[in-house]
């Protein structure tokens, strides 16, 4: 058995030391050795925003274009959530938005056999920490690269010493996706609540974030539920995620053109007036009042028209005035 050795140091010895930077996503999100927790409902957004993350993270890009990142940091990536033809296709879609990037240190992997509480999917893991200098490693979601109960304690604690390891030995910063657990009838009390497992799994990591569908349609909100290592938690962010390129943007930065919305779609002929309405709602990140708002604008304007018994089942319909 090997003899543990603790190595005390003097307090003027522990201040005169000087530690690297160690700030891997500004405003005391994430160090580096950090843990850091993204859990939301299924189909929210968490799996695309995990991977737009470590995009952000391997080009030293603003996270969301809103928290810095002060140097380029080589990401391991690795997902069970799709399979791995669907997973190459959404990480083309998103690395289409990070131009002059090729070279990046972003390693990415499905894994569907990697156990992180057994000691050979931690010797794997280490090496490939090790191999490829990781240091950020994602994990989406938690729940299949463990074989351990989530709602007992014990069982969470040894997962989570696991990654100890990684952090204290390496240097590696942590950041896993989970998932809600099922509703009750109750609703849900706190928002910190919601995660599904024991409560070792947010009370472990020094930051947490909640992303869910806002009541406003198009968008979903960011919520800060933990800040450890800062003075106060984060205000709570409203996030639109582009159709077609599948990033997560400010709310309040992106402009919506939702006139040029209504007519693209009205260039193709007469359709539904409700199926404009949806689709401005959807788009532009508007409510059901906000998309008749614009529609009515645009007829007063004399660009668009109502019809009468519409192409389907004499729903009325939407025109551009010109085919009419």
């Amino acid at each position: 058995m090997t003899k543990l050795v603790l190595s005390p140091l003097a307090i003027n010895d522990l201040l005169a030391i000087e530690y690297p930077a160690n700030v891997v996503i500004s405003a005391d999100i994430l160090d580096v050795g950090g843990l850091m927790l993204v859990v939301g409902p299924t189909s929210v957004g968490k799996s695309y925003l995990l991977l737009q993350l470590a995009m952000h993270l391997v080009t030293g890009t603003p996270v969301v274009g809103q928290w810095a990142v002060p140097r380029p940091f080589s990401t391991y990536l690795v997902q069970a959530e799709i399979g791995r033809r669907r997973f190459q296709s959404r990480v083309a879609k998103l690395w289409a938005n990070f131009a002059g990037a090729a070279a990046a240190d972003l390693w990415l992997e499905s894994p569907y056999d990697l156990k992180l509480d057994t000691p050979e999917g931690l010797a794997a893991l280490e090496e490939v920490v090790v191999e490829k200098g990781v240091e950020v490693l994602i994990i989406d979601p938690l729940r299949p690269f463990h074989g351990r109960d989530e709602n007992k304690s014990d069982e969470m604690q040894r997962l989570f010493d696991s990654f100890l390891r990684l952090q204290f030995k390496y240097s590696v910063a942590v950041v896993f996706g989970h998932h809600d657990r099922k509703p009750s009838p109750d609703g849900w009390g706190k928002s910190i609540y919601k995660t599904r497992g024991n409560t070792v799994i947010t009370d472990r990591p020094d930051t947490s974030f909640r992303i869910e569908e806002s009541k406003q349609a198009g968008m979903v909100e960011f919520v800060n539920d933990k800040l450890r290592n800062g003075e106060q938690k984060l205000p709570k962010q409203r996030w639109v995620a582009d159709r077609k390129t599948g990033l997560f943007s400010p709310a309040d930065t992106q402009v919506v053109d939702k006139a040029q919305i209504v007519t693209t779609l009205l260039a193709r002929g007469e359709l539904a007036l409700s199926e404009v309405v949806k689709s401005v709602m959807v788009e532009a990140g508007v409510s059901n009042k906000g998309a008749y708002a614009v529609i009515n604008s645009l007829e007063k304007a004399g660009v668009v028209a109502k019809t009468q018994g519409g192409r389907q089942n004499n729903q009325k319909g939407l025109v551009l005035v010109g085919d009419k």
